[in-house]
Order: C-alpha cells, then structure tokens, then sequence
C-alpha cells in the first residue's frame, strides 16, 4: 500500500501538474486532463470509455493523497523547526488544498458519465428508465446522481425523515443496481465527505494559529504556507526601486523566531530576504555573535578570517550557547575544504556547551547523518564528547555504535569501539 501510495503522490499527482509553481498553469493541466477523461468517457463505447472515466478517479485520489502527504509535513514542520530536509517528503511549494477540492468536484459528473455508461453497457439495462427518457442525456444522469449524492450526506439521515426521493427519470429496482447506487454512496461519504472535512478542519487551523501569533503572541512563529506571504507583505518597494519597510505592517508584526530569520536569510526570495534581515535588527540580532556567525556562514564565498573572528568573540563573550545558531553555521559551511578548521573549532564551541539534549543531537549530526563531517579530526571531537554520555543516552549510544561499524576511518572506528566496551548500556 505505501508503494502504491508513493506511486499515486509522484507518479500520477506530478503528472497532473502539482508541482508546477505557476497557479494557472497548474489548474490548466488539471482541468484539461478531467476535461479529456469527462469527454472520452462520454464519446467512447463501453466498455472503453471505463478507462478514462476510471483515470480520473485515480487523478482526484492522487492529488488528496498528495495534498495530505503536504499536510503532514507541515505539521511535522510545526512541531518541530528543526526538523532536517531529509524528513520532509513532499515540501511546501503548494498548497493543493484548493486543487484537491477541484478535482474532487470533477466525479459530480465522472460518476454520472460512468451510470451512463453502465447502462448502455448492460442489455436488458441497468436502471430502469421513465418512458421517453433520453439515456444519452447527461443531465438525466447528474440529476440521478444528485439525489444518491444528498442522501448520501450523513446528516442524521435527514434524506430518510423527509422522503426524500427527486424527480429523476431514473430508479434502481434490480439488485446489481442497488449495488451500485451504494457504492457511488460510499465513495462519497469515504472520499469527497473526508476531503471536504479535512479542508475545513485546516482553514479552523489556520485561524487558530493566527489568532495564537498575531493577537494572544503564544506562539512566535507561522507555519511554511502562511509564513511567505506574511514576510511579504512586510516590505514595499522606495523610490528607487529598493525595498524597503512596510511601516504600518512591519511595526505591528509580533517579534519572529530568531533561529527561523537567520535561515531565512539565505532565501531565493529577495523581498522574505529582505524582511527577515529588518526583523533581525528590529530584534537586536545583529548583538549577538552567534546570529553573525551563521550568517556569515551563509556568504558565498565565505570569509575564514571573518568566520574565525566570530568564533573568538563568542568563546571571549562566557559560557552561553546557542546551539542551534552553532550547529546551523557549522552545516552551511559543509562541503567548503577551507573552512575544515573553522568547523572544528565550531564543534569545541559545541562541545564546552553543558550537557543537554540539543547538545546530542548537534554531536550526533556531525559524527553520522546527512550532515556528517567530512575531515577525520572534526567527527573526533563530536565522538569524545559524545563518549560522556554513551552509556546513558540513547541516541548518543546509536551514534556511536554506528561509527564503530561503518565510519570510513579505522582509528576513529576502534576508539568508537573503546567507548561502547567502556560505557556499557545502563539497565534503565
């Protein structure tokens, strides 16, 4: 089932055009392939017209899984701001709650082509027909389908307490047509009622989240689809075609995540570039050598002299540490040979911070992962440290084991070895 799902999320949704960055060309391709299946369904002779009518269901599936697998990594996003690139399957280029919707609305008339098509497929007929009824009428069909569909509505059976029957020229009365008429039933209430729902549970969200940033101020970030369009609005454009303040907008926005502007800061967009920058300095970041640091980590090229300059003023400035800014300068400096030294001296930094769970996992991420160091002497200094707590944290233990079994040099292997013989797993 997860693979059929992941086929349906990249194959068929990326087929479909979710991933294009253009609004209108994404609806575009959406509603020329449910025009085409909806126009080969009706012109096509049973059984082929099944086909396309059946594509198009599997389109409307594929962009709602798509559109939840989107919804979960934004949650997942929420709960954790630090969560690494590699956990996020799917991102936050759109937001295909609205296409999802779109093309859920496309079986009001997929549905009623394929009760056509069944009956012309059926000799003897599948529903019986009022006399003089046209069965090429598509109407007829979206009238029959109509009223299935508001009985459907799971509304304290309400269809049922009124007598609500319709007017369509069209009934079930053998035995595989009501089979069929439960099962357009079932679609609805498993798939568009579900849809429908989890649309209306994220709009609820998304007021909840921004009542709890811009009113009550409980929370100090918004989350990657809102978050866009707010830093947006706050800049405009001077005289001189710079951008510039928004000042109404900007002096009213509530103080932001710090640890979120410094990554903002390497944005492709100029104008969140920009507005990150002037929430820094509003906020007094620009005092902080560990906010300059990963930004001048971010500079391409880097400047080591600068780099290094940084790292004295914070071991000069006393024992505080921002672990994160740290951890964040060390990963953008990732994959520059001159800056080997820097990142070492930036572990140190790491390492002489007190012991904690951020701490761990700032270790733990530069011995193995993704964002693993790649010189020797630096996976060293991640290894001992890491060392002090082996035998009691689980995921320092992990680490360690792993760089005893698969870390590229044998020296750092053997002493990873060492460690697990001296720091055996406590019983609790």
């Amino acid at each position: 089932m997860s693979v059929i799902d992941s086929a349906l999320v990249f194959a068929v949704a990326t087929a479909a055009g979710t991933t294009r960055t253009n609004t209108i060309v994404r609806y575009t391709i959406l509603l020329s392939l449910v025009g085409t299946c909806a126009a080969l369904g009706y012109y096509w002779p049973a059984p082929w017209a099944f086909v396309p009518i059946a594509w198009g269901f599997v389109l409307a599936f594929s962009i709602s899984r798509r559109w939840a697998w989107i919804e979960q990594d934004r949650e997942l996003a929420m709960l954790n701001p630090a969560l690494s690139q590699a956990h996020i399957r799917v991102g936050f280029a759109q937001n295909l709650r609205d296409e999802a919707l779109v093309s859920f609305l496309s079986m009001f008339l997929l549905v009623p082509l394929a009760l056509r098509q069944a009956q012309l497929m059926e000799g003897d007929g599948l529903f019986t027909l009022a006399q003089g009824a046209d069965i090429h009428s598509i109407e007829l069909w979206i009238s029959f389908y109509g009223t299935e569909l508001a009985k459907a509505v799971p509304f304290v059976d309400w269809a049922e307490v009124y007598h609500v029957e319709g007017n369509a020229d069209v009934s079930a009365q053998t035995d595989l047509a009501r089979h069929v008429v439960f099962a357009t039933r079932v679609l609805i209430d498993l798939v568009f009622l579900a849809a429908l729902l989890q649309a209306i549970s994220t709009a609820s969200r998304d007021g909840q989240q921004r009542d709890l940033f811009y009113r009550k101020r409980a929370i100090r970030r918004l989350d990657p689809f809102t978050e866009p369009e707010a830093l947006r609005a706050l800049v405009r454009k001077d005289a001189n075609g710079s951008w510039e303040a928004n000042e109404e907008r900007f002096e009213a926005f509530p103080d932001y995540d710090m640890n979120r502007l410094v990554e903002l800061s390497t944005n492709s967009d100029e104008r969140i570039r920009t507005a990150a920058e002037l929430l820094r300095t509003r906020q007094g970041a620009d005092n902080d050598p560990h906010y300059r640091l990963s930004s001048e980590a971010a500079k391409r090229p880097g400047s080591s002299a600068a780099i290094d300059t940084l790292i004295s003023e914070i071991e000069q400035a006393g024992p505080t540490r921002n672990l994160y800014q740290l951890d964040l300068a060390r990963r953008r400096l990732l994959g520059q040979t001159e800056m080997a030294n820097s990142r070492r001296s930036i572990l140190r930094l790491i390492a002489s911070a007190p012991s904690s769970a951020e701490r761990t996992l700032a270790l733990v991420s530069a011995l193995v992962g993704e964002n693993r160091e790649p010189v020797f002497h630096a996976r060293l200094v991640a290894l001992e440290t890491l060392a002090t707590v082996a035998g009691t944290n689980l995921k320092a233990r992990a680490a360690v084991r792993h760089a005893a079994d698969h870390d590229g040099a044998s020296a750092l292997k053997a002493r990873a070895r060492e460690i697990l013989i001296m720091n055996p797993e406590t019983p609790d």
